[in-house]
């Protein structure tokens, strides 16, 4: 973390699986924009526990991830916080737990966990074929997503 950075902006997904890489393409996008200078922004590729090493002493974070829900039509943007849920769709291997109990144990063991952690999701259509393409609908919610984070930061 810089000196200067108490907002971390964090893409998530899984750079080969089609539509869930939408987190960390929208990240590497805002590392080249000029309009986000003195903040820090990473990507991840996994969840749960791990995601707490990223977290850690930040003021503040913006989480960009995919979201699967089949409620909405792909590309359609969501934005909400760890509190609005008491569970998560995403799933957890046997070894680790999901993101909203991450953050959870990780207040509990008084880490330097961000108070204020938003969550941008793009609702995505395809996250079980090998790819790093993503569907043209997904694809969309680029340019408006970094609008919106740019209006948050």
């Amino acid at each position: 973390m810089s000196e200067k950075a108490k907002t971390l902006i964090l893409g998530m997904g899984n750079a080969i699986a089609s539509d869930d890489a939408i987190g960390l393409i929208i990240a590497e996008q805002i590392k080249q924009d000029p309009k986000f200078t003195g903040i820090d922004v990473e990507t991840i590729e996994s969840g749960g526990l791990a995601i707490l090493e990223s977290l850690q002493g930040y003021h503040s974070a913006i989480i960009i991830d995919s979201i699967k829900t089949g409620l909405r039509r792909p590309g359609e943007i969501i934005r909400f916080r760890p509190e609005d849920f008491d569970c998560t769709q995403r799933s957890a291997g046997v070894h680790d737990v999901g993101f909203f109990t991450s953050l959870k144990l990780g207040r509990k063991l008084n880490m330097k966990i961000p108070e204020r952690i938003e969550i941008i999701a793009v609702e995505i259509l395809e996250n079980r074929r090998v790819s790093e393409d993503i569907t043209p609908e997904v694809r969309a919610a680029i340019d408006p997503v970094i609008e919106m984070i740019k209006g948050m930061v």
